[in-house]
C-alpha cells in the first residue's frame, strides 16, 4: 500500500511523487530525500497550478518566469524517489529575555553560527554552540522561525 510516512507527531514526512501531483498545493516545494541516484538527492520541486491543471517546476522559478524551460523532466528516478515538503520561513531576531521565555516554554529558538542557524531549547549544551560564559550569552542573537 503506497502512503506517506507519518511520524509520531502525526505530520507526514514522505511523500511520493503521485501524492505531490494529487495533493500538492500551488507554490508548495519538495525536495527529494531519498532516491536510487545519488544525484537527484536535494534537487527542489514547486508544485504549479494553473487552471485545475499541476505540474512540477524548479523551486527557484517565480510565476512570471513560468515557461517550458523551467518544467522538471520526471526522469525515472524521480518517479520513485521520496520526497519531505520544504517549509519556507524566514528568521526574526528576538531579544535574549524572549528567548528565554521561549525557552522555558519548551519552545525551540535558532542562533546562526558559522552562517547556519542551529537549534536551542531548554536542554541544549551551550558549550557545544561556542557560548562559553555570560559575556559570549550577552553577545549572542536569538531568532524565532515565521512563515512566510
Amino acid at each position: 500500500m503506497l502512503r506517506a510516512l507519518y511520524s509520531f507527531d502525526g505530520k507526514a514526512e514522505t511523500f511520493e511523487l503521485w501524492q505531490i501531483m494529487k495533493d500538492g498545493k500551488d507554490g508548495e516545494v519538495y525536495e527529494v530525500v531519498d532516491s536510487k541516484i545519488f544525484g537527484f538527492l536535494g534537487q527542489q520541486l514547486k508544485v504549479q497550478e494553473k487552471d485545475g491543471f499541476k505540474c512540477l517546476v524548479k523551486a527557484d522559478t517565480s510565476d512570471e518566469d513560468m515557461d517550458a524551460s523551467n518544467l522538471v523532466p520526471l526522469y525515472g528516478a524521480l518517479g520513485t524517489a521520496k520526497y519531505k515538503k520544504v517549509e519556507l520561513y524566514t528568521y526574526k531576531e528576538i531579544s535574549i529575555h524572549h528567548a528565554i521565555r521561549l525557552m522555558s516554554e519548551y519552545r525551540t529558538v535558532y542562533i546562526k553560527r558559522a552562517g547556519k542557524f542551529k537549534e536551542l531549547g531548554r536542554y541544549t549544551d551551550f558549550e557545544d554552540l561556542g557560548i562559553a560564559d555570560m559575556s559570549d550569552l550577552m553577545a549572542t542573537t536569538f531568532y524565532v522561525k515565521e512563515a512566510k
